[in-house]
């Protein structure tokens, strides 16, 4: 069996190993970037000539055209790199305005079983039998094994091996340093901003569709995490400082861009910001035909995270470069549906649905378009805009297609997670499905959410601060995952905590109205009351309660207190009612409770049961519902939900 020849660089105390990727100094290895090593191959292999900076551009970055400072911070990086014992470095010399010039002697070698062949300006001295040959250029020592030379060649085929023993000691001892220093290897959390619109010609999915596909790419690769989308929708438009988003993030970098269209062909340029300092890391600028855009997000992808220096697997490989569909117009309305469906909003979502639709009548085998269907149809039964018998069983149907069109997709098991302990109260299946998804997607900040509430409403509270706590890591400025922190800590009877956390996201998010009804109901069970109708009456503001609605509610707890209040509620909701507006039952159970008319809340309950209202499955945790207990129809509702004694 041939063997392919080894392949070395040496000058100074350096050894550049061509076929491993690899630069040693004194045996040991140096740190260097994918794209630093190739600058440093193409500078070294062109010893003592002067390269212009875009000849070297060209030859490290082919087919793709790159800003300057992409080299520029290659070369310095370098610089940190080649320095000797002595703590000095000349090997790297800048011709102002025209390149560089790497000046040390370098002496090229070449191992196979029958010679070693060493290469310019070679210094080595053979005192064994040898063979010279000259030419004009350079000087080449062939170093031949005859039989009387066999006790030497011994020796010799002996330090060899040494070396190379000596060398893969060294590899794995620095990689099993690099892995328990993992967690503070730079660069490896993201955010992706949504890409400025150049055009100008109104089209909002372009730049955004762009970012959210790259965000979904990205979230597959176990060493990055990546911001998701809503959280970054924010900064679409703005003008803005890469690196002071990125503290606000709380990332290590940030990909920002912009996107238009030229002749035909879709430009992105784009550069990579190293948060701590500030400094772009990495620049580039891609042309691709406007009709594939799916070579245009796998260019971008494969240079990002070479920039980021990930080593990737072949599974990860495979992740990073897959395509849900190869039909254009189909991936379109798909970018439009989860754009629309990150923006959450009642008529944005219902819009969603017709999109994700539209993708899968031009590609009927469109696993994600599926996954997002799912999303929308939970997303409109979770926020009351229709029945959840209406929306819940769509959600599920959808989320299954996707699966049995690509079983590995996190986000559809986890939308199919949802349905099985929302909706179905099924939890022991869907615990397990969770546990799936974050198999399968272990950087989805939505699928620890909802797995933290279903350990919550499981009153396993311990295991769901463990989940919220990593959907926070993965997504810090999220409100829904902040206010559900505080919702955790209200289960679990942890009153001081609940109002502390979300007070803080009221500080981060004023107008966030979920946080305003869960501090209301924080307040409510510390007794104090004035603060909790104060919260209350700010979230149905912000949730868009007409003013003369909430100057009654004022003006009945002015009146009669609490109760009145809480009267005051209830008669809106039959108003509501008797105008055919559907209103959740058990809303309405959780007011008689309060007012502690035990039979029209067990009634109200037993409605919502009925309706499958997900929240009937927190009756065990829902301090309103503490009066009762000792009902037997409670005991026997939360036997019918499947609840643990």
């Amino acid at each position: 069996m041939n063997k392919q020849p080894k392949h070395f660089y040496e000058f100074g105390p350096f050894r550049l190993d061509v076929a491993e990727r690899l630069l040693l100094r004194d045996g040991a290895p140096v740190a260097l970037t994918p794209k630093a090593f190739d600058t440093l191959l193409v500078l070294v292999e062109n010893s003592g000539h002067l390269l212009d900076k875009d000849e070297l551009m060209k030859q490290v970055w082919p087919e793709t055209f790159v800003e300057e400072g992409g080299l520029t911070r290659n070369i310095s990086s370098l610089r940190k790199a080649l320095v000797d014992s002595a703590g000095e470095q000349q090997y790297i010399e800048t011709v102002p305005k025209r390149g560089y010039r790497f000046t040390p002697v370098v002496r090229e070698v070449k191992e196979d079983a029958n010679q070693i062949v060493v290469q310019r300006h070679a210094r080595l001295r053979v005192t064994t039998e040898e063979e010279i040959e000259e030419t004009d250029t350079e000087r080449k020592i062939l170093v031949k094994p005859k039989s009387q030379m066999r006790s030497r060649s011994i020796v010799l085929a002996v330090a060899i091996l040494i070396l190379v023993a000596a060398g893969v000691t060294v590899y794995i001892w620095d990689s099993s340093r690099a892995k328990r220093a993992e967690p503070d290897v730079p660069l490896r959390s993201m955010a992706v901003l949504p890409f400025n619109n150049l055009t100008g010609d109104g089209d909002e999915y372009l730049g955004l569709g762009i970012t959210d596909a790259l965000i979904t790419r990205f979230g597959s690769i176990k060493q990055l995490t990546v911001r998701p989308t809503e959280s970054v929708l924010k900064y679409a438009g703005q003008s803005r400082d890469a690196a002071t988003i990125g503290k606000e993030l709380n990332v290590q970098s940030v990909l920002d861009g912009s996107v238009q269209r030229v002749d035909g062909n879709v430009r992105v340029s784009l550069q990579l910001v190293d948060v701590r300092d500030g400094v772009t890391v990495w620049a580039a600028k891609i042309d691709e035909n406007s009709k594939d855009i799916f070579r245009l997000q796998d260019n971008i992808a494969a240079q990002v995270i070479d920039a980021l220096s990930i080593r990737l697997g072949n599974a990860e490989q495979e992740k990073l470069a897959k395509r849900g569909t190869n039909n254009i117009d189909a991936y379109g309305a798909y970018l439009k549906g989860r754009i629309l469906w990150n923006k959450r909003t009642p008529d944005a979502l219902k819009q969603s649905l017709t999109h994700f639709n539209s993708a899968i009548e031009q590609d009927p085998l469109y696993a994600l378009a599926y996954a997002g269907l799912a999303d929308s149809y939970v997303l409109l039964g979770e926020y009351n805009l229709a029945l959840p018998d209406e929306t819940f069983p769509k959600a599920k149907a959808a989320a299954q297609k996707a699966l049995e069109l690509d079983p590995n997709l996190g986000e559809a098991r986890t939308v199919f997670a949802y349905t099985l302990t929302n909706y179905e109260w099924n939890f022991s299946d869907g615990e397990q499905e969770y546990r799936r998804a974050l198999a399968l997607s272990p950087n989805y900040a939505t699928a620890h959410q909802w797995y933290a509430e279903y350990f919550s409403l499981m009153r396993r509270f311990d295991e769901a601060r463990r989940e919220i706590k990593r959907a926070q890591e993965l997504d810090p400025l999220s409100p829904i995952i902040g206010s559900v922190a505080g919702l955790i800590e209200y289960h679990a009877r942890n009153h001081e905590q609940a109002i502390a956390r979300l007070r803080s996201v009221i500080e981060l998010e004023p107008n966030f109205a979920p946080a305003h009804a869960y501090l209301s109901l924080a307040y409510e069970v510390s007794n104090l009351t004035d603060e909790a109708v104060g919260e209350q009456i700010k979230s149905l503001h912000l949730s868009g309660t007409p003013p003369q609605v909430i100057d009654s509610f004022r003006e009945a707890y002015g009146r009669g207190g609490f109760a009145a209040y809480l009267n005051a509620v209830l008669e809106l909701m039959r108003t509501l009612e008797s105008q055919s507006i559907y209103v959740s039952p058990y809303y309405k159970a959780v007011l008689y409770a309060k007012l502690d008319d035990r039979e029209q809340a067990m009634r109200c309950l037993q409605k919502a049961f009925d309706e499958h209202i997900r929240y009937v499955a927190y009756i065990d945790v829902d301090p309103s519902f503490d009066n009762l207990r000792e009902e037997p129809r409670f005991q026997e509702l939360r036997r019918r939900l499947g609840l643990q004694a």
